[in-house]
């Protein structure tokens, strides 16, 4: 896809992470709230998935408070929950 694109093309995407999804979320949260600080977002879904990761690391990283509710035995790792505490 790159090399017809035209234009760059980043593809940040992992089983762990999903970086540029998140980095256009926010963009998209800022421009409609001014800020991104203390505000709360809940994902709802796989919490351990690369999304749910996203979500705790990247919400954590702009301050924001990041609610995670996931069915039984989808939750985020402990690691990651842990990771996003200590950057918040």
């Amino acid at each position: 896809m790159a090399a017809h694109a035209g234009v760059p093309v980043v593809n940040a995407l992992t089983d762990d992470f999903h970086p540029c999804q998140l980095l256009a979320d926010l963009l998209t949260i800022r421009e409609h709230k001014g800020t991104l600080a203390g505000l709360s977002v809940a994902f709802l879904g796989d919490g351990a998935c690369n999304m749910g990761n996203s979500w705790l690391l990247a919400g954590a990283t702009a301050g924001m408070h990041v609610r995670v509710s996931s069915p039984e035995g989808y939750a985020p790792e402990t690691a990651m929950v842990e990771a996003a505490a200590a950057i918040a």
